[in-house]
């Protein structure tokens, strides 16, 4: 169980370089943009509609990494005054919701992003971006989302059994 844990962890690491990259060409698309129109040259074309793409990115494809790094989340304050089944139940429930919802948002990005590529529906835009891979790379993150609120979920029903087990150990 370990060795996923460690490879999803590992996956998602490279999902947030790549959304660090994104964020890196944004700035470097919007910077040029602004040094062109101080001096009333329009350098990139379409700029603002590949900086709204880039953004997709940079938005979604960190959404997973959350998961593991548990600091970013804050409901700490309000679990710690549920007694320990309580606690128990509720981390359970919110990976099962969290399941369902990024199963749902999979499914239905996922046919648009069929649908995009198949049609190579572009944005609007002086310089046409297609819009499927972006659709595609929300479906990749909210799979990613599921599947590692997947195996989380069965780390934290193992952890519960394992506690009851060693505590009626304990017991006799």
């Amino acid at each position: 169980m370990e060795r996923i844990m460690n490879w999803l962890f590992k996956v998602n690491k490279w999902f947030i370089n790549l959304g660090l990259i994104s964020l890196f060409a944004i700035m470097v698309i919007d910077t040029v943009g602004i040094v062109g129109a101080k001096y009333g040259v329009r350098i990139i074309p379409g700029g603002k509609t590949i900086i709204e793409e880039l953004m997709t990115v940079v938005v979604f494809v960190g959404i997973a990494y959350l998961l593991f790094e548990r600091g970013h989340i804050k409901t700490d304050f309000v679990k710690k005054h549920f007694p320990p089944g309580l606690r128990f139940f509720s981390d359970i429930l919110a990976y099962v919701v969290m399941i369902g919802v990024s199963g749902l948002i999979f499914w239905t990005n996922g046919k648009t992003a069929i649908e995009y590529l198949e049609l190579n529906v572009t944005s609007p835009a002086d310089i046409p971006v297609p819009m499927g891979p972006f659709f595609l790379l929300i479906s990749i993150s909210f799979l990613s989302l599921g599947v590692c609120s997947f195996f989380l979920l069965i780390k934290k029903c193992l952890s519960g059994v394992f506690r009851k087990t060693n505590n009626e150990e304990d017991i006799s």
